[in-house]
């Protein structure tokens, strides 16, 4: 990989979006955040940060400025 985007949303919103897709408790999410590096740690290591919190628009823009800011489009 040349280039790493993290995608971030709230605590909340993630749960609620896998309550819906799969069904998990927000047990099962946390046990399978737990073994995940943290957060604030993948950040860290990304080149690019994403809010996706809801607003596609917001998030396409933001995609889109990374992939200008890295020259993969104009």
């Amino acid at each position: 990989c040349d280039k790493v985007l993290f995608v971030d949303a709230p605590r909340e919103l993630r749960l609620a979006r896998v309550k819906e897709s799969r069904a998990w408790s927000e047990e099962e999410l946390a046990g399978r955040e737990s073994m995940q590096l943290d957060l604030d740690e993948k950040k860290l290591h990304a080149h690019a940060v994403i809010v996706n919190d809801g607003d596609l628009e917001k998030v396409a823009s933001q995609v889109k400025d990374a992939l200008v800011r890295w020259r993969v489009i104009c």
